[in-house]
């Protein structure tokens, strides 16, 4: 599993999606692959908003045929993503993630010593 951590100042939130915009993200994405570090983040997002990104806004309603009822629109998912604001994050909870973080980091620097 991989995941890519992406900073954003103004995200775009629809129901269960957000709208990916490029220019609303915060400097380059960081991307998270090394099993033990992907094992950890996951357990701190946990709490995170589970959403789907699409790249553009879907109209809420299609007019049907019947002129009695509209339909839902379909959109199209490019991702999935898991959202929380800064002011939201548990201090106990990051703290914890950061201090087994540098853990990992410490024994796999061990590992490939010079």
């Amino acid at each position: 599993m991989k995941y890519t951590l992406n900073f954003s100042r103004e995200l775009e939130k629809h129901d269960s999606y957000i709208v990916y915009n490029p220019e609303a993200f915060a400097e380059m994405p960081i991307s998270i692959s090394v099993p033990d570090v992907v094992k950890n983040f996951e357990n701190f997002i946990k709490t995170f908003e589970y959403r789907g990104i699409t790249e553009q806004p879907a109209n809420n309603t299609i007019p049907s045929e019947e002129k009695t009822k509209d339909t839902t629109a379909l959109t199209v998912l490019a991702a999935s993503a898991y959202i929380c604001q800064v002011q939201q994050l548990n201090e106990t909870v990051l703290a914890k993630f950061c201090t087994e973080l540098t853990e990992v980091l410490l024994r796999d620097f061990k590992e490939f010593s010079f």
